[in-house]
């Protein structure tokens, strides 16, 4: 089953937050284009919480992912995002 590629958002919510946290290489192509897609806080959350507790290289590649995408979110979403990387 390949897991990383599941169009589940359910499934890809918890995937990709876990493969954050475990630096896993092969779910940062996939994470930064669903947070690209899906603009949904309960979505959003679970992923840059898991970029901001693991530091260094993936926080700077998810501070990216919100720059990028920071017209894309609704208010209250740019908002969240933004307490929880702290900018």
């Amino acid at each position: 089953m390949d897991i990383t590629n599941q169009t589940d958002p359910e499934v890809r919510q918890r995937w990709y937050a876990i493969g954050l946290y475990l630096q896993y290489n092969a779910v940062y192509g996939p994470a930064g284009t669903w947070v690209s897609e899906m603009g949904r806080n309960k979505y959003l959350q679970s992923i840059y919480e898991a970029c901001d507790e693991v530091g260094g290289a993936v926080y700077t590649m998810c501070v990216g992912w919100y720059n990028s995408n920071i017209d894309f979110y609704a208010p209250t979403s740019r908002e969240m995002v933004a307490n929880i990387l702290h900018l």
